[in-house]
């Protein structure tokens, strides 16, 4: 007997007495393919928002905005026309104000010419009621209407050249720049109490009334 016939002589044998089962044969599995992620990306980087660059709107003042307004406002107000436009200023406290705002850059080029007929209009209303004037040193400003200033304060305004101020009770006025405000009423001027107010803007070198607003509402 060869030793390939005697092998499955005993292979056999052993099927038969059932010690060999090929279901309990574990079968073992293929070890599990591991899966390959994506690499994480680099994150985004975070960056801050940009500082707000862009230009303030342009305030358009009427007369009426700016009695409340004090000196140093009135002047960055006007200032801030010229500064929209790239102005260099020699003014050391107006260049270290608008140097700190993100909309201002200093243009080489600048020029007056730059602002448009409105802006240049707003420059001269705000000039307007900056400095001090005394109204009582010229008395009387002629024009429709006329105004008389007999003390520091009260002011008879006469309609028309005509009439005598005598006839007129006075009232009570105040000074902002080039500009006087008249109203009835106590003082100090209260908006809530006050009544029949006026604007007059007064041209100090000829004496006279140049512009009159009347029946201002705050």
């Amino acid at each position: 007997m060869t030793r390939l016939t005697a092998l499955a002589l005993v292979l056999a044998a052993l099927t038969a007495c059932g010690t060999v089962d090929d279901a309990t044969i574990p079968v073992p599995e293929p070890p599990p393919v591991p899966t390959m992620s994506a690499p994480d990306s680099a994150p985004e980087p975070v960056t801050a928002a940009p500082a707000a660059t862009a230009m303030p709107e342009l305030t358009m003042y009427v007369a009426k905005d700016l009695i409340g307004m004090s000196a140093a406002d009135l002047r960055l107000a006007r200032n801030t026309l010229f500064a929209r436009h790239g102005r260099a200023f020699q003014s050391e406290d107006l260049q270290a104000h608008f140097g700190g705002m993100d909309w201002y850059t200093v243009d080489d080029a600048y020029s007056d010419d730059r602002l448009t007929d409105a802006e240049k209009a707003q420059v001269a209303l705000i000039a307007s009621f900056e400095g001090e004037h005394n109204p009582t040193e010229k008395y009387e400003f002629t024009g429709t209407p006329r105004i008389v200033f007999p003390d520091a304060a009260s002011a008879v305004v006469v309609p028309s050249d005509d009439m005598y101020e005598g006839m007129i009770d006075p009232v009570n006025y105040s000074t902002h720049g080039s500009w006087v405000m008249t109203w009835s009423g106590p003082r100090p001027f209260d908006q809530t109490t006050a009544s029949d107010v006026a604007l007059y803007r007064l041209d100090y070198d000829n004496a006279t009334v140049v512009e009159a607003i009347e029946g201002v509402l705050f």
